[in-house]
């Protein structure tokens, strides 16, 4: 069984990625590890950076159900907030492979080009902005000069800054971190916020017959949930990595059953009760797959990110079609 870890970064995320941020504690095992992903006398060893977040839900489920174990890796979790906090780790090596969503993956391997992209884990349709009644909103265009709290850099941040300047609309988008949202949201400091699960629902919940749900009527977004490595870690430790691939997929189907042992390990891992847990696994699609599309929509993001001073124009935007690499997917 895996071992698991909180990791939580005090720095302010005050633009698209603090790629200073460091992570103590959590060693790299892929210098322990030979080529073929074995480590001499047991199982392969791989500390993993995730996000929690059900859109990385086979990460619990094959830690709760053994099939890391029966995949022959051993694999230390860390647990991170965002995925620009995990982002940060794998920069500067104290995880091996780490989950990220899309929009903050286009700005990390703008900046650090030796990252790979192994799988798109999950596709999500599900963002929304989640307004509270009382402050006088009721509707997308009444967001305008409304403070709309979000972690910055993250899918959370582009769904409402993007969706905003699509339509028009002033307003303050204002860094929030994820578990301070729904205090934020209920005490009056935010009058919306943008924010991804498990805290959307969280946001609802605590607002009750007050919660407006808003979809940016000019945005269309899926979420693609991606496992990153490194370039180095792909050459040393490929065996490794497709052996925690394979386990994954082997957690796709208990998800998309709603197979009750599934839902609970994602519940005990997001701190949801079980019964919101499984309404919010029926948004996401749990499908591993690695589509060269997802080059294009990098490529949109890295560039909206320019123009918006989010990513610094000096940044040369990579051709993210060499940052895709499946060669650890499992076959079928």
């Amino acid at each position: 069984m895996s071992n698991r870890s909180s990791v939580r970064i005090l720095a302010a995320v005050a633009a698209l990625l603090a790629l200073g941020a460091l992570i103590a504690g959590c060693g790299s095992s892929s210098d322990a590890a030979t080529a073929d992903g074995n480590s001499g006398g047991g199982n392969a060893s791989l500390t993993l950076g995730f996000v929690v977040d059900p859109s990385w839900a086979q990460v619990p489920v094959a830690e709760a159900e053994g099939y890391f174990a029966k995949h022959s890796v051993d694999v230390k979790v860390v647990d991170f907030s965002t995925g620009v906090e995990a982002l940060n780790a794998l920069k500067g090596g104290q995880v091996d492979i780490t989950t990220a969503a899309d929009f903050p993956v286009a700005s990390a391997i703008a900046s650090d080009p030796s990252m790979r992209i192994i799988d798109d884990g999950s596709r999500w349709n599900g963002q929304r902005i989640v307004a509270n009644r009382e402050d006088g909103i009721t509707s997308f265009a009444d967001l305008a000069g409304k403070k709309i709290g979000t972690p910055l850099g993250t899918t959370a941040h582009y769904y409402a800054a993007a969706g905003l300047q699509a339509s028009g609309i002033e307003a303050n988008v204002e860094q929030v971190n994820p578990p301070a949202i729904v205090a934020a949201l209920t005490r009056g400091d935010i009058d919306a916020t943008s924010i991804f699960e498990p805290f959307q629902i969280e946001a609802i919940k605590a607002l009750g017959k007050n919660a407006v749900i808003l979809q940016a009527p000019k945005l269309p977004y899926s979420q693609h949930s991606l496992y990153l490595a490194n370039a180095e870690t792909m050459e040393s430790d490929k065996g490794a990595v497709s052996d925690f691939l394979a386990a994954l997929r082997e957690a796709e189907a208990p998800l998309e059953e709603r197979d009750p042992a599934a839902v609970a390990a994602v519940a005990k891992a997001t701190g949801l009760e079980p019964a919101i847990t499984k309404q919010i696994l029926s948004e996401f699609e749990y499908k591993s797959q690695l589509q060269p599309a997802l080059a294009k929509t990098l490529d949109e993001y890295a560039e909206w990110s320019q123009e918006n001073n989010f990513l610094p124009s000096s940044v040369q935007i990579p051709d993210y079609a060499e940052s895709l690499d499946s060669s650890a997917l499992p076959k079928g």
